[in-house]
Parts: C-alpha cells; sequence; structure tokens
C-alpha cells in the first residue's frame, strides 16, 4: 500500500507514446485515448507528489523541488490540453 499513491504517475509514463507518429496519424482515436489517460493521471500523480511533498521531511530543497515540478506539470497539461481543444494544433504539439 506504501507506492499505491504512485501508481498514476507511472501510468503517465505512457505520455511519451503520444509522440509517435504513426500513433498519432494511423489511429487518433487511441492519441486521444491516450492523451485523456494521461491526463488523469498527472492529475492524480500531482496530488500524491504534493502530499507526499508536504509531509516528507526530506529538506527545504527537496520539497521547492518537487513542488515546482508538480506545478509545471500540472500547468503544461492544462495548457496542451486547452490548445488540443481549441483546434489549435501546432500550439498543442509544441506543449
Amino acid at each position: 500500500m506504501v507506492g499505491l499513491p504512485a501508481l498514476p504517475s507511472g501510468v503517465a509514463l505512457v505520455g511519451p507514446f503520444q509522440f509517435l507518429l504513426a500513433i498519432r496519424n494511423r489511429w487518433p482515436k487511441a492519441h486521444r485515448h491516450l492523451g485523456r489517460l494521461y491526463l488523469l493521471c498527472v492529475l492524480a500523480g500531482s496530488c500524491a507528489a504534493i502530499s507526499a511533498t508536504v509531509i516528507r521531511a526530506a529538506g527545504v530543497h527537496a520539497q521547492v523541488g518537487f513542488g515546482l515540478l508538480v506545478v509545471c506539470w500540472l500547468l503544461l497539461g492544462w495548457q496542451s490540453y486547452r490548445a488540443a481543444r481549441q483546434r489549435r494544433f501546432r500550439d498543442h504539439r509544441i506543449r
């Protein structure tokens, strides 16, 4: 049970497969479903990471570093999702 909160972050490793042209071009529905799965895992993993960052006594530097990483993870995920929903695919690919 100790590693259970980290499970969504592990599933979020599906993210790099989103960059494969074969998946994106040949199976656009799969690309969308993988993207949604990725964003859900980022959200759940970020919640777990925030709680772990706050309660662990790893030092202030580690807490700030992991906190900033979580903020960047959420911000970039949100920007990419918003760009895709607005059909700005060039911006979506950059994020």
